[in-house]
């Protein structure tokens, strides 16, 4: 990043892997920060809302993206938009689209026309999930309307934005406030229910920290690194094994899980089986340290219990 103080725009603000940006990137530089969401941001207590500017604003509305800009002229931008419940892109498309692929498409013309840094998200499931995990170079087949819509967003950047990196990610799990249950927290949710409840066993991944990605995207624009990096947790694992090993670090009866299948849940959309993400650019070239379940989940807990405080 620049030695001048830079102005960060983040779109879907709200979410966790934003709560995880805000948290490193005030602490680690002296950046600016424009906030967009559709939806009411909830920051954490003790933020410095003095270098904070938050709009109401989502990806389809065009000329108030516009207008944020033309006023904010981000050097960077980071878009963490995503309509990411499989099953519902399937049920709704247009909104798939619409969300995954033209807004992408608008904030990367926007950021060619401002000269912007362009950092976008996206996921393992943009491949078919048959010989994971999977490097930057493999070729992705999406196998749901979610992947092809994630991909197709990428293709957007590349064909569309002059300076831009994608961050594929997997199985995010991270705290925030005011943010929808993660795989963590549904877990425990369940166990402390008592009753029965099924986990696949034969969805594999590697679980990621939402404090990893807001690392690798710390480091990606402190190198301007230009392409596709994929950022994934240091343990590949089913999801059952994840949700054994949630429960274990959190001292909670697991009795009740049971393994399952995939085929056998009905799910509207197709998932990718053997997934995950493959990590030796980020590594190599960034320099990033990702985090194992153990550590993650004893991260977790950390921010579990300051937002308790």
């Amino acid at each position: 990043m620049s030695d001048t103080i830079a102005t960060i725009l983040i779109t879907g603000a709200a979410g966790k892997v934003s709560a995880a940006l805000l948290r490193l990137l005030l602490r680690e530089t002296d950046a600016r920060f424009v906030l967009c969401s559709s939806r009411d941001i909830i920051l954490p207590d003790g933020i410095e809302m003095k270098r904070i500017t938050q709009y109401r604003c989502g990806l389809a509305d065009t000329p108030r993206l516009k207008e944020i800009f033309r006023s904010e002229k981000p050097a960077y931008v980071i878009n963490t938009v995503s309509l990411t419940n499989v099953d519902e892109c399937e049920r709704n498309k247009q909104l798939a689209n619409e969300l995954n692929v033209a807004g992408v498409e608008r904030l990367a013309k926007l950021c060619r026309i401002y000269s912007s840094y362009f950092l976008h998200l996206s996921t393992d499931y943009v491949f078919d999930g048959i010989k994971g995990p999977y490097i930057e170079t493999d070729l992705p087949s999406p196998i749901n309307y979610y992947g092809r819509t994630k991909l197709a967003g990428e293709n957007a950047v590349v064909t569309t934005s002059d300076t831009f990196a994608v961050l594929r990610t997997n199985v995010v799990y991270g705290i925030a406030p005011g943010v929808k249950t993660d795989f963590v927290q549904w877990v425990l949710n369940r166990c402390d229910s008592g009753e029965p409840f099924h986990v696949v066993d034969d969805q594999f991944g590697n679980p990621t920290l939402s404090d990893d990605i807001a690392l690798t995207a710390l480091r990606m624009m402190e190198r301007a690194a230009h392409g596709i990096y994929h950022c994934g947790g240091a343990d590949y694992c089913s999801r059952y094994d994840f949700a054994e090993q949630i429960a274990a670090l959190f001292h909670t009866d697991s009795s009740k899980m049971q393994r399952v299948q995939t085929a056998s849940l009905g799910q509207l959309a197709k998932r990718p089986l053997r997934a995950g993400l493959i990590t030796h650019k980020v590594r190599s070239e960034l320099g990033v340290t990702l985090s194992g379940i153990t550590s993650g989940l004893n991260t977790y807990r950390h921010h579990m219990m300051k937002k308790k405080q």
